[in-house]
Formats: C-alpha cells, sequence, structure tokens
C-alpha cells in the first residue's frame, strides 16, 4: 500500500521503486545521513560497513555525493554499500525531517534494522527512531563515538 507521502512525492515513489529490488538482500540493513561530508561522515560508514550486510548512504548535499561515492569505493567492504543522492528526496518533501523520512517512510521499503547517528542523540529522537509508529519494525540506533576537535581523523575531504 502506497503511503499519503509516497503518493504525493514523484520523486520518492520512483526511488522506491528503483530499490525495490534491493530489499531481497538478507540480513542486517544499516543507514547512514550524511548532512555533510566531514571529519565525522567516515567514522559512521565505516561503523555501518563493518556491522551490516548491506549498507545506504544517503548524502543530502548534490556537490558531495560524487566525493562519497569516490571514498567509499576505496574500502573494504564497498559491494555492500550503496550511495543515493538525497537532496532531490529532501528538496521534494519539505514538511518531512531527513529522519522523518528515514523513520516512516524509507526504512520499511528497504527493510532497514539499524540507523548510525553520532554518540549523544537525544533521547526523545533514539526512543523515536527505535520504536517508530505502531505498524513500524523497530530500527536499532548505533551510536558513533566521534573523534574530539582537533584529534587525526579519516575524512572524506582528502578523496
Amino acid at each position: 500500500m502506497m503511503s499519503t507521502v509516497e503518493h504525493e512525492v514523484p520523486e520518492l515513489r520512483e526511488f522506491l521503486t528503483e530499490v525495490a529490488t534491493e530489499r531481497t538482500v538478507p540480513g542486517t540493513v544499516g543507514v547512514v545521513v550524511l548532512p555533510d561530508a566531514d571529519e565525522w561522515a567516515a567514522p559512521l560508514v565505516l561503523a555501518a560497513a563493518a556491522d551490516c550486510d548491506s549498507v545506504h548512504v544517503f548524502v543530502t548535499r548534490s556537490d558531495e555525493v560524487q566525493q562519497v561515492t569516490t571514498w567509499i569505493a576505496h574500502l573494504p567492504h564497498a559491494d555492500r554499500i550503496r550511495v543515493h543522492a538525497a537532496h532531490d528526496l529532501v528538496a521534494a518533501m519539505p514538511s518531512l525531517t531527513e529522519l522523518k523520512c528515514l523513520r516512516s517512510v524509507l526504512g520499511p521499503a528497504l527493510g532497514v534494522t539499524h540507523v548510525y547517528v553520532p554518540a549523544g542523540i537525544g533521547p526523545g529522537w533514539r526512543r523515536w527512531l527505535e520504536c517508530g509508529q505502531a505498524d513500524e519494525p523497530p530500527i536499532n540506533v548505533v551510536e558513533v563515538v566521534l573523534p574530539q576537535a582537533g584529534a587525526p581523523a579519516e575524512s572524506l575531504m582528502g578523496v
């Protein structure tokens, strides 16, 4: 059944049709949403790639999609990571936050089992991501400790 959001947003409907075949991959499915390809992006993607059988990385800035794709191509588990240009989806749904779209629409469609976030996410957001609505499957929230400011960190910016 198509949700109201899918019906009203053609870009989302097209995206879900495109990725529907990927849902056949068994096991854990992780998601990382990258508002910026900065120094904290690498630890999130690396953690998801180490833990999950497949990973979807949503890049919300159109000017960073190629950079992230190039960086991921060099990772040991690159074959199970898919980069999505999420800026078109986000722009098409201004009334939804990225996390709400992830939790209520993309998560169930992709079979997401884990979402990777920087450590320290608020308890309200964590509970909402984990529990969702009554008809939505649970999603495990994995908090990744990021390097302290000034500490050396792997970066996507060096690609």
